[in-house]
């Protein structure tokens, strides 16, 4: 299994990864009982250096429940039948974390609301008044 390549500059060297293989509930008929093909892939985040640090604390807070408090994030797969191209998806998903989070998020500028778009909800909120107010009977004088 050679490093992982996330993009040109970044690639996590496959000593940081543990996989192990259990049974999985997906398909392949009665093989599905006796063959471990689920592969459940680990990594821990909070050791690699891979990754620069504001980029992993993005992932960590992006991958949520995937991530353990010791730090390890936990990729599974049992989509296909064998072990290989279980183990093939749960480097796709880790990839396509690591990427999501290598991207800044964009800065949210205030902004106010046009004049006209002012003018359109008062004039909404007088029409409701004025309705609300024909629905009142006349005053007793």
């Amino acid at each position: 299994m050679p490093d992982l390549l996330i993009n040109q500059t970044i690639q996590i060297p496959e000593g940081e990864f543990h996989w192990t293989s259990v049974r999985s509930q997906g398909p392949g008929g009665q093989n599905v009982n006796k063959v471990n093909t689920k592969v459940v892939l680990r990594w821990n985040v909070l050791e690699t250096q891979a990754i620069p640090p504001r980029a992993r604390d993005r992932l960590i807070q992006r991958a949520g429940s995937m991530v353990t408090q010791e730090g390890w994030l936990i990729v599974t797969s049992q989509q296909g039948r064998r072990r290989s191209d279980n183990l093939q998806d749960c480097f796709d998903k880790l990839r396509s974390l690591v990427l999501a989070s290598l991207r800044e998020p964009k800065i949210r500028r205030a902004t106010r609301p046009t004049a006209a778009s002012e003018r359109r909800r008062r004039k909404t909120k007088e029409d409701v008044a004025r309705k609300k107010q024909q629905r009142r009977p006349p005053a007793a004088d």
